[in-house]
């Protein structure tokens, strides 16, 4: 007899207007948007229910650009501290202070373009607004 696969349980507590999301999505999710995500456990469960908050919305929060000016900032430290002899360490270096230089300077275009994408997306009926539920028809 063949045996069956179990599945976890991820449905949300039936108290709560939150959507079960797998661990991946979940996770980068809190990480941006920390008051859109919850973990619950029932008393005895050995398994958590993790849920989305759609009232939180889905907003490009976690762009913002001081992350990649730091991180630029750091690469920058680096190589002050490398010998001119290290090469290669100072070219790795050199590489991720550019990169950072220009994440931090493209993504306020970046999530211009988002916006205004996802707005022409809601206008057309293809994405729903969380704030606004209901379907044009």
């Amino acid at each position: 007899m063949a045996k069956a696969s179990r599945q976890p349980d991820t449905s949300a507590p039936k108290s709560s207007s939150y959507i079960a999301l797998p661990f991946v999505v979940v996770t980068a999710t809190s990480a941006s948007t920390p008051d859109a995500v919850r973990r619950t456990r029932a008393a005895g469960e050995r398994v958590d229910r993790v849920g989305l908050n759609p009232d939180a919305g889905v907003n490009p929060r976690g762009f913002e650009t001081a992350v990649y000016t730091e991180q630029s900032a750091l690469f920058r430290e680096g190589l002050a501290l490398l010998p001119e002899t290290a090469t290669v360490q100072r070219a790795v270096l050199a590489e991720g202070a550019a990169l950072a230089d220009f994440m931090a300077e493209r993504l306020p275009a970046v999530i211009a373009e988002w916006i205004v994408h996802r707005d022409a997306l809601r206008a057309a009926g293809t994405l729903m607004d969380p704030s606004n539920p209901t379907r044009p028809e």
